[in-house]
């Protein structure tokens, strides 16, 4: 059988775009509740997000990313909640690194 594009199909491409679909950081249906608190400087204001679900980009300056809500936290170095991070649990905070671009609630 051949795709729109002339190319005969298998069942390689639909499993691999199933494992790919399956397997991006897709926004959880309910959001996890309690809140996250990104902290630039003292002078600055709070950043909070409110039940959070999904990647969000670390506002700039960040410095101190605190989590009260109910499930972890991961802080990634990369943008789009890719690349190398580290998970701040339910009641924890963490230093935010200047190269951190993003950080991701599921």
């Amino acid at each position: 059988m051949e795709d729109e594009c002339g190319e005969k199909s298998g069942t390689t491409l639909p499993a691999i775009a199933g494992i790919a679909l399956c397997s991006g950081d897709v926004s959880p249906a309910s959001a996890a509740t309690g809140e996250v608190t990104v902290s630039a400087t003292e002078l600055s204001p709070l950043t909070t997000y409110h039940d959070p679900a999904g990647c969000y980009r670390v506002p700039v300056a960040a410095h101190v990313l605190a989590s009260q809500a109910g499930t972890p936290v991961r802080i990634y170095a990369g943008p789009l909640c890719a690349g190398p991070s580290l998970t701040a649990r339910p009641g924890d905070g963490s230093h935010v690194a200047p190269s951190s671009d993003s950080f991701s609630v599921r």
